[in-house]
């Protein structure tokens, strides 16, 4: 099936029809390509960072328990420690807020394993301090002493080691989601210009095929009708196909073939013609040849009369 087919108005429509849908494809995925990255983008804005924001407050916060622990056995007095006991209380509910909001945040199971593993040890850390208030408020510094170098110490380590495990695990989701978004750009810049580069060969290609499927039988309609001008009735058209320039051909062809029969049928009126005017010149000399005779006749006529007259 060739473009000739279909008529002038169905090949527009299929050519600007094929290159519309291969733009439009072009803009949505686009627009897909950058819905990922935007999308990416914000679970890096609305996630890690805040995530990460929240692990160095739970560290600073834990790392201020740690210092107010360290005054309870540094100034063992009772005022002294009043006041620190309050303190650490209020640092573990901003602690406990913290872990509010960080929970919230928590996306994978390396990053709850890590959370879960903090707050187990923060609360096994507040009960320590707990403790530690206690022997310190009944005198026994040696125990308390003994407390944080041994159990509280190692509950430090493990605290600080889980905070910045929560941080290396959202560094992590940040840099494979930035990753990501650099591998989306590079895919859809990679298939933006393979794209480009189709629509402009499929273009110039469509352009080219129904140009010529328009001018080359228009110039062929042109050519017989120059050669059907000159007398020339003899030519064969080429009537392929079933657009406007085919049904002209077509009509060209059939106004050919009518006058070819015309010309043939006053060709024989022609020879009827030349038949019938032998035929009466053939009856005008022998009805001349028949009055000579008569003229004779009569002069002989004359003639006899004449004598007898005489």
């Amino acid at each position: 099936m060739t473009f000739r087919s279909f008529s002038l108005a169905i090949r527009s429509v299929l050519c600007f029809g094929l290159l519309a849908i291969l733009v439009a494809s072009l803009g949505l995925f686009g627009l897909l390509q950058l819905s990922q990255i935007r999308a990416q983008g914000q679970v890096i804005e609305t996630n890690n960072v805040p995530s990460i924001v929240e692990a160095d407050n739970l560290a600073l916060q834990l790392a201020r328990t740690r210092v107010e622990v360290l005054r309870l056995l540094a100034i063992p007095d009772a005022a002294t420690v009043a006041n620190t006991r309050k303190k650490i209380d209020s640092i573990n509910a901003d602690i406990g807020a913290g872990f509010g909001r960080y929970e919230k945040l928590v996306s994978g199971d390396r990053e709850r394993q890590a959370f879960d593993g903090l707050r187990q040890i923060h609360g096994d850390y507040v009960r320590y301090t707990a403790q530690l208030a206690d022997l310190i408020g009944a005198g026994k510094l040696d125990e308390a002493r003994s407390l944080i170098q041994t159990n509280m110490a190692q509950l430090g380590v493990q605290m600080n080691e889980r905070t910045e495990a929560l941080r290396k695990i959202n560094q992590e989701d940040i840099k494979a989601a930035s990753q990501h978004s650099g591998d989306t750009y590079a895919q859809a810049t990679s298939i933006t210009w393979m794209v480009i580069a189709l629509a402009l060969g499929l273009t110039v290609l469509l352009a080219w095929r129904l140009t010529l499927s328009m001018t080359r039988p228009i110039a062929e309609a042109v050519a017989a009708a120059r050669t059907i001008a000159s007398g020339d009735l003899t030519q064969t058209l080429d009537t392929r196909g079933h657009d406007e320039a085919a049904q002209l051909l077509q009509a060209m062809q059939q106004m050919q073939t009518n006058l070819r029969d015309t010309l043939g049928h006053l060709g024989h009126s022609a020879t009827q013609l030349a038949s019938a005017a032998e035929e009466m010149t053939a009856v005008m000399q022998e009805s001349a040849h028949g009055l000579q005779q008569q003229n004779s006749e009569i002069e002989m006529a004359a003639t006899a009369v004449t004598e007898m007259s005489q």
